[in-house]
Parts: C-alpha cells; structure tokens; sequence
C-alpha cells in the first residue's frame, strides 16, 4: 500500500498520532490500536454501522479485510483542543472513496487518546 501525506512541522504530536492511527487502520494492523484510542471508543459510520469498543474495532477491520486497498491519501489532518479531524483518499483496486474522520479525544493534552469518531465516506465516481 503507497501511503501519501505530507510531512508535519514536528510541533504537533497529535497530527502525529492521526496520521499513525490512519495508517494503522487502513493497514489492518489492530494491535496498534490499544495505543492511540480507550478501551470503549465509539466509531460511527454515518450513514452505517456503530462500533462500540476496541474488540468491536478489531473485528470489524479483521472481517472487511482491507489489503486491497492500494494508496492512502492523507490530505488534512486538522487539530484543536479534544477535536480533531483527517480527511483524504482511500483508493482499492477498483474503487475510490474520499473520507473525513472528526475525532474526539477523552483529553486535550498530549496524552489524550480517541474516545469518538464520526466518519464519512463517500465514493467517487470514476
């Protein structure tokens, strides 16, 4: 998987931490996620499904199987506070979404971990 985003000035640990958690995901590589979100993180696809909890999260990305995907596309990653927010491109083999993530942290230092996201993902025609 090629992996696109731009380089952070080094002064934004939480930009960091996104873009870690991003590829991670995307990459399929669950043990990683203990790291980066609480125990019982609520992920909602909007439009879809809830997920509620770190195992739930494992799961689901194990049972969707996401090696397919060929480029990742980190586009912004914006952050302020407990908020946060990444968007960009996912391209499969044979399909293309664009996405935006909004995140909550449960704190707003440093060590703050993923306590909510929202997501949204809309596929582009080609």
């Amino acid at each position: 998987m090629n992996i696109v985003c731009e380089e952070s000035c080094g002064n934004a640990p939480r930009k960091a931490l996104l873009r870690d958690f991003s590829i991670a995901l995307t990459s399929g590589d669950v043990d990683s996620f203990q790291e980066f979100a609480i125990d019982d993180l609520e992920w909602q696809y909007v439009g879809g499904d809830k997920i509620v909890g770190l195992d739930q999260l494992r799961h689901t990305i194990q049972s969707k199987g996401e090696d397919n995907i060929q480029e990742l596309r980190l586009e912004n990653i914006i952050t302020h506070g407990k908020t946060a927010a990444v968007d960009g491109v996912i391209h499969y083999e044979n399909e293309t979404y664009m996405f935006c993530d909004v995140y909550e942290f449960n704190r707003a230092d440093k060590n703050g971990k993923i306590k909510k996201v929202k997501s949204y993902l809309i596929p582009v025609p080609s």
